[in-house]
């Protein structure tokens, strides 16, 4: 229970303060054929092909050697160890992939080997090539066995197998170290516990060091397995099932960080290379790389250092560096470092820092960088950096810093830069418009801002604004009659119009509009509902006249009828009603 409440407490902590990254350039597979060209230039060739950069020192490289090489649909970290012949390392920084030069060389050295009852121990130490001293923190391993362990501070190691090995083949790594293996061998029968079959145990290379260098990594992961993943980036295997208690206490050990499972199953969290198939945990699941195909269950955090295809559930927050593509769901938050594909739902916040297509759903807010397509709905604020193509529902805010192609609806504002479709809310935005804004207020950058001041023959002073462009645009109205307090009245009203444009300086309008009217204690006298065919004539520069005709209806309210908001030659339609013909005279000016 301590551990629990730990964990969930340092997730919320580190939920605001964490940074998606991208999936691994190392991983990317790119195609390359030349013919006696320098190495430069080659490294250049795979930078423009794989969408990435390479830092290195020039003294890495030999210029005046060239090379001829056809690299068809490798991984970049293939293409690096057989150009340079294994003697460089490489590790990725901040999008770039480092290379430099692997100058330090080490060997083992067996003490001690025991071979019975079915028990294989070897004792030995990993020593400097160049200082003759042991070396710390070095990782010395059995691939096929899947069995590890870190040197102590003076080099030495130990390690213990079970079951009968005609074999054991050791290999020690270190970051900055080159690999090295030695070959142990007895007179009996070999059968590796734990892998079935040589394809199965069969490892690839490259890997990606992401989830590890995280605040949830560095938490939930000791430092000895880090050094170790640390160490050993350039294998893994896969294997159908595995089941642990924490990452290391299972069945996979030291080493379940470089293995790929179907099937995996942790009662309080696990830590792997990547999963093909299902997998589960009471806490959190910890994966270096790609989740395939599968499902992925967590009772509090999801963490995916590469790409994930299938489902994905957690009970507080999903994090995947990489790409995604299928449904995710989080209770607080998920998080995408690449591009999304699919449907993402959280209780708090949703955050795709590439392309989106699908739906987007949260109680407070949807982060898109880059595109979105589709539908994204938020209880509060929904954001776009890129172009937007869908429909967009928020109840507070939407914000599309791109194009925005289709439905804005919002229950205060929506921001657009440039709007191609519809916008819905109280207050509508945008740099441009070629679509409609239906608001109280909708501000363009190149549309209406006109403040008018007339007369009508209701009210002896009327002020109105007027926003939006010549295909829709808002009116907001105040006015009133300036009369002693028990024949006074005031009113505000709101509508829409549109105009004609008949020249540069003249046009032609027709406008809808609802107005009540009220007293000086704010108790309403009535309500009308107002036709106006009108013009607006330019006279000097933004300033201009306006005038008009009307058709309005009113309607009476009772309580307060010595006030009449209607003129002598309103025609009584009913006991309560009112309609006149009338019309406005003023001036407007242009923001």
């Amino acid at each position: 229970m301590k551990f629990l409440i730990t964990s969930l407490c340092f997730i919320l902590i580190t939920l605001g303060r964490l940074h998606a990254q991208t999936g691994s350039d190392l991983q990317k597979k790119v195609s390359i054929k030349v013919q006696n060209e320098k190495l430069k230039d080659i490294l250049s060739k795979i930078e423009s092909e794989g969408n990435f950069s390479f830092s290195y020192d020039g003294a890495l490289l030999n210029a005046d050697s060239v090379i001829t090489c056809n690299f068809q649909n490798l991984a970049v970290i293939e293409i690096i160890d057989q150009l340079f012949k294994g003697n460089v390392d490489y590790h990725e920084v901040n999008g770039f992939v480092v290379l430099k030069p692997a100058i330090y060389r080490f060997f083992i050295e067996a003490d001690e080997i025991e071979a019975q009852d079915r028990r294989y121990s070897i004792k030995g130490k990993v020593i400097d090539s160049k200082t003759g001293l042991g070396i710390r923190n070095a990782s010395v391993y059995e691939k096929r066995l899947l069995k590890s362990t870190l040197t102590d501070r003076n080099g030495v190691f130990n390690l213990r197998f079970k079951g009968e090995h005609k074999s054991v083949i050791l290999t020690a790594s270190k970051e900055n170290y080159k690999d090295t293996t030695m070959f142990f061998l007895s007179d009996v029968k070999v059968r590796p516990e734990g892998v079935k079959g040589d394809n199965e145990g069969e490892g690839r290379f490259g890997f990606n060091n992401i989830v590890e260098n995280t605040g949830f990594g560095r938490f939930l992961i000791s430092s000895k397995r880090r050094v170790q993943s640390m160490n050993i980036q350039k294998f893994f295997v896969n294997s159908k099932v595995q089941a642990s208690f924490l990452p290391g206490l299972g069945s996979q050990g030291f080493m379940s960080s470089q293995i790929v499972n179907t099937f995996s199953f942790n009662i309080l969290g696990g830590y792997s290379a990547g999963v093909k198939g299902f997998e589960s945990a009471g806490i959190f699941n910890l994966t270096k790389e790609d989740i395939g195909g599968g499902f992925q269950l967590a009772g509090l955090l999801n963490q995916t250092g590469g790409d994930v295809n299938g489902m994905q559930v957690a009970g507080i927050v999903n994090l995947v560096h990489g790409s995604f593509d299928g449904f995710q769901l989080g209770g607080i938050a998920n998080k995408i470092g690449s591009g999304f594909n699919g449907m993402q739902t959280s209780g708090i916040c949703n955050h795709v820092n590439r392309t989106f297509r699908g739906m987007q759903l949260t109680g407070i807010n949807n982060y898109v960088k880059r595109d979105f397509t589709g539908v994204q709905i938020s209880g509060i604020f929904n954001k776009v950096n890129g172009d937007f193509r869908g429909v967009q529902f928020s109840g507070v805010a939407n914000k599309i810093a791109g194009k925005g192609k289709g439905v804005q609806i919002a229950g205060i504002i929506n921001i657009s830069k440039k709007l191609e479709g519809l916008q819905f809310g109280l207050v509508n935005i945008a740099d441009s418009s070629s679509g409609v804004g239906i608001g109280v207020i909708n501000i363009y950058k190149n549309g209406y801002k006109k403040l008018n001041v007339y007369v009508n023959e209701t009210l002896s002073q009327q002020i109105s604004f007027k926003s939006g462009d010549k295909k829709l645009y808002s009116i907001v109205e105040a006015g009133t009659n300036w009369k002693p307090n028990k024949d006074r009245i005031y009113n505000i009203g709101f509508g829409f119009g549109h105009d004609f444009i008949l020249n540069t300086k003249t046009l032609l309008n027709t406008e809808l509009q609802g107005t009540t009217f009220f007293n000086e204690n704010f108790k309403v006298l009535g309500n009308s509902n107002k036709l106006t065919l009108g013009g607006e004539r330019e006279i000097f520069k933004n300033i201009g006249l306006v005038a008009g005709i009307s058709y309005q209806l009113y309607s009476e309210d009772f309580a307060d009828n010595d006030r009449k908001s209607y003129p002598s030659w309103a025609n009584k339609i009913s006991e309560n009603q009112r309609a006149w013909f009338g019309g406005k005279l003023g001036v407007v000016y242009s923001l």
